[in-house]
């Protein structure tokens, strides 16, 4: 049994135990609710006495308890409910365990960090749960509402990428193992824009030519911000920084070579771009000069000019080159040497340029040369021969050596140099003695019969047979140096006959000394024995024609004689006697032979005083001649009487 102690109004039915459910309490007006609560009424109509009251003693004393722990936790003691029966103990700590919540701060990235799109950001937070047996399971991160990524084990952390440019408020949410969140203070970032640059010029794998000019132009700008400069590149060289647009820069000087160029971008937030890199070659350019003409040459109309350049390319290859008179175009080589001959060029002035260009396509063009052709008149040209009587040497009225034949193949097949002194082509096709040059055949036309220069014979036989000789094909019976063949038919034979008191004449021809026939006639009471030591330079053969007699200064190259380089050797001779007047004689001897004669030989040089000589020489199989054994001791032999008024 329970006893509950009423006020005096209270009523206890034993029927009706408890509250019914559908019953309301009594109010009455201006009554309190507790009033309400403790009314007699209220307990009659409601609840079962003695149980009601032990229900609100209990209340009583946990609200009492709870401020009670309030004020100790206050004080730092632990809430601790008040002894309550065991079971509503337990419920009252467990509920005050469940309200506490965990902890949690962004401790990455910092507040007002800057970062380049597309950024990867790094974020990390510093999360803890409450006491009691709790744990951590995620920590969550959210940038403004949207979820970004999760971490569920410490330390609690998350990359976030590629993150677009933005201004972001960063939050960590933590959860522990009982469900109870917490979020942390937010975190504010600057994800900023680059900005963007393109090097428009110069364009990629472009060709320059030595030295260059290069322009470089960038496009710059910047979606979030400004531009702040503009910096170029060439490899890793800064070489200009443009802070305001237009970004060029003009790069002057620019030696040959590989180029790589770069421009670099900067915003006004720092962030940097660098566009793609640009590759060019600059090239050297070739060499050339115009060797031939000379400037200011002179030609005669219609004339044959030859033009020849130099051209060379110090990092690459010659394509070609190209001759202008002006701006026409004469021709063109592609090989070298680089030669041409311009033929037919009439009368006037003419600028002559080479051009050459290498494989690149860089382009040079030479100094122009001015030359001149006048109009042809009478020209007058000069030949020079050869004891023989071969041309050897052309030249005109300014004496400049037009034409040359070189004596390097006895039989003439070596061809002349028709252009010796730049001046243009001169043709004259007088070869050996009585020959023409046949340029159809390369033959020399001989009158009666052709001779070829190359095999040095004939290539028909001799018109006249035998006469000419054993071998019918032969020329000059293999000696061509001292024997000619005007027309194809016999053998001749021509000196000159160079002498003088007291000096021997020698003439000499582009430098090869030439034997002369000889013949002397001294002053009376000589020493014929001193003249006949000269045998050695002499080349005595017994075959003379008239002649003219010619007064010389002993001192001085007879009349007549070579006009190159005659050389003067002195003879000692025994003194002459007073009044001994120094003569010579010189004169060209052609005579046809078959068979040299021996013995008395006519010799009419003197004229009305001519005489017989008697010669004592014995020829050979060879036409040559040989003085005998004696003949210096039997002068008179080898002489024969002199003329008139002549003694030995």
């Amino acid at each position: 049994m329970v006893t509950v102690m009423t006020t005096p109004t209270a009523k206890i039915e034993s029927g009706n135990p408890c509250i019914s459910p559908n019953s309301s309490p009594r109010r009455r007006p201006g009554s309190s609710a507790i009033k309400r609560f403790l009314d007699p009424g209220f307990l009659r109509d409601g609840f079962c006495g003695v149980s009601l009251y032990a229900v609100v003693v209990a209340g009583l004393l946990l609200v009492l308890g709870l401020f009670a722990g309030e004020a100790e936790a206050q004080q730092g003691k632990p809430k601790v409910p008040p002894q309550l029966p065991s079971q509503a103990a337990e419920q009252a700590q467990q509920k005050v365990s469940e309200n506490t919540a965990p902890t949690v701060s962004l401790t990455a990235p910092a507040n007002d960090a800057l970062y380049t799109a597309p950024a990867t950001v790094p974020l990390e937070a510093s999360a803890a749960a409450s006491s009691g047996g709790r744990s951590i399971t995620q920590v969550e991160f959210f940038a403004g509402g949207n979820f970004i990524g999760t971490a569920t084990t410490a330390p609690y952390a998350f990359t976030w990428t590629p993150v677009a440019a933005g201004t972001y408020s960063l939050t960590a949410r933590a959860t522990d193992n009982l469900g109870v969140t917490a979020t942390s203070a937010p975190v504010s970032i600057i994800v900023n824009a680059p900005p963007s640059v393109d090097l428009t010029a110069p364009a990629n794998n472009a060709l320059f030519t030595a030295p260059a000019t290069i322009e470089l132009t960038a496009a710059a700008a910047d979606t979030d911000g400004s531009v702040d400069q503009v910096e170029f590149f060439r490899g890793t060289t800064l070489v200009a920084t443009v802070t305001s647009g237009p970004y060029t820069f003009s790069l002057t000087n620019v030696a040959a070579g590989s180029l790589t160029f770069t421009a670099r971008a900067t915003d006004d937030r720092g962030a940097v771009t660098t566009s793609i890199a640009v590759a060019v070659l600059v090239n050297a350019p070739p060499s050339v000069s115009l060797t031939s003409p000379s400037t200011n040459d002179d030609f005669r109309a219609p004339a044959s000019i030859t033009l020849t350049a130099e051209a060379t390319d110090s990092d690459g290859t010659i394509a070609n080159v190209q001759f202008y008179n002006g701006t026409t175009l004469i021709a063109t080589r592609t090989e070298p040497p680089y030669s041409i001959i311009w033929s037919g060029v009439p009368a006037g002035s003419y600028s002559l340029t080479a051009r050459v260009m290498d494989n690149l396509g860089a382009a040079t063009t030479s100094d122009a040369t001015s030359v001149t052709v006048t109009q042809a008149l009478a020209q007058i040209y000069y030949i020079h021969t050869d004891h023989l009587n071969t041309p050897r040497a052309i030249y005109d009225q300014q004496q400049r050596l037009v034409w040359r034949w070189d004596q390097t193949d006895p039989f003439g097949g070596n061809p002349p140099n028709e252009n010796p002194s730049g001046l243009g082509s001169f043709t004259c096709n007088l070869r050996l003695p009585g020959q023409y040059f046949d340029k159809e055949t390369s033959n020399h036309y001989n009158y009666f019969r052709d001779y070829d220069p190359a095999i040095g014979r004939y290539i028909q036989s001799d018109p006249i047979g035998l006469e000419g000789g054993i071998n019918t094909y032969a020329y000059v019976l293999g000696d061509p140096l001292g024997r000619s063949d005007a027309e194809g038919l016999f053998v001749e034979v021509k000196c000159r006959l160079l002498a003088r008191a007291g000096r021997v004449i020698s003439r000499q021809i582009f430098g090869t000394p030439q034997k002369h026939c000889f013949v002397y006639v001294g002053c009376p009471e000589e020493n014929w024995s001193t003249v006949l030591s000269l045998q050695g330079n002499l080349w005595p053969l017994p075959v003379f024609s008239t002649g003219r007699k010619v007064q010389a200064s002993p001192l001085s190259p007879v009349e007549g004689d070579d006009p190159f380089s005659p050389t003067v050797q002195t003879v000692p001779i025994v003194p002459k006697k007073p009044g001994c007047i120094p003569c010579a004689y010189e004169k060209d001897i052609i005579t046809k032979f078959n068979n040299v004669p021996s013995g008395n030989i006519p010799y009419d040089e003197l004229g009305p005083n001519s005489n017989t000589f008697t010669s004592n020489l014995v020829t050979n199989p060879a036409f040559g001649a040989a003085i005998p054994s004696g003949a210096i001791s039997n002068a008179p032999g080898l002489f024969g009487t002199p003329p008139t008024g002549w003694t030995r």
